[in-house]
């Protein structure tokens, strides 16, 4: 029975942090501060961490190898990136293994062409340069110059992903498979047709940039914790969504404060709070509270039926 309660209330909790998260956009954070309330309640446990896909959960450490933050010329603003090694699949054998920095040196002598640059990032015709890529990518083009970035590849999020769902729904792509990424391969090509439209997209699939992981995954780790991210496009696999949607709107939890209601018709968080979010955090732990050991338990087995059927589908 208590270990049934350390469980609920560390579920609470970081629900309870998720909202702060939204407010302060700092879930690195609030991960440190779970991370070791975990080891606590259960010592030489390993925590399963679960995030779903969206931008503030995939966001890089500062000096990840991130094509996005990267401008086509070298210095000006744009971040400076770790230290990197030429991939063993590079075209040129003598290239491959060597590493790349992705800074310039400060001690460049006044004789070097980039000289006005030392101590500031590379842009990505220096970087292609340095792995022999941008005069291999020219020939295969037939002499045509790479440009700095696409119109594909200039889209926002949001239109990405809007492009991307029509596709999987055109596509019927409702498989999942824990360990295949066809889904996101199959939508990301319907946004980038060509692996070398530009020179953002040439940079963003080298597998070095591609390895990267997202921090709150690099921080999990390192704790020596799992982390896992949902696939995209699929809130029902997330029983945190299904725990979420009741408190806002079950009906039943107006029995806790049932003197704040007008009638019968008002119910959930939006009815209680007055818009602030100190009341909405003094809330939170009220609303979760009313909701069935039982009932969250059965959000999860949902979740897991869903991921059955959908791996059942996959193998057909």
């Amino acid at each position: 029975m208590a270990g049934g309660i350390q469980r609920d209330w560390l579920l609470r909790y970081v629900l309870i942090l998720q909202i702060e998260s939204n407010f302060k956009a700092n879930y690195p954070s609030q991960v440190k501060k779970t991370i070791p309330l975990f080891e606590f309640m259960y010592p030489n446990a390993v925590a399963e961490f679960i995030f779903d896909q969206s931008s503030t959960h995939g966001a890089f450490a500062p000096d990840a190898l991130n094509a996005k933050e990267m401008n086509m010329g070298s210095g000006g603003n744009q971040r400076c990136m770790h230290d990197t090694v030429i991939l063993d699949n590079n075209p040129d054998p003598l290239l491959r293994g060597k590493p790349q920095s992705m800074v310039f040196p400060e001690d460049l002598p006044p004789s070097h062409p980039y000289y006005e640059h030392r101590g500031k990032a590379k842009g990505m015709r220096i970087v292609l340069e340095e792995r022999g890529l941008l005069a291999h990518i020219s020939a295969a083009n037939g002499g045509k110059q790479l440009l700095a970035e696409c119109a594909n590849c200039k889209m926002s999020q949001r239109a990405r992903d809007k492009l991307a769902r029509e596709t999987a729904a055109a596509t019927n792509e409702f498989s999942f498979d824990a360990d295949s990424d066809d889904e996101d391969a199959a939508t990301e090509d319907a946004v980038h047709p060509s692996s070398t439209c530009c020179m953002r997209r040439v940079i963003s699939l080298q597998q070095d940039f591609i390895n990267e992981k997202p921090l709150l995954q690099i921080i999990i780790e390192e704790a020596g914790h799992k982390c896992y991210f949902l696939p995209k496009f699929h809130c029902e696999l997330n029983p945190i969504e299904m725990y979420w949607g009741w408190v806002k709107i079950r009906e039943s939890v107006a029995l806790l404060t049932h003197s704040i209601y007008r009638s019968d018709s008002f119910s959930g968080m939006r009815t209680l709070a007055d818009g602030t979010f100190p009341t909405g955090k003094r809330l939170v732990p009220e609303l979760l509270d009313a909701c069935p050991v039982n009932t969250i338990r059965a959000f999860f087995r949902k979740a897991w039926r869903y991921m059955d059927a959908y791996m059942y589908v996959s193998c057909l």
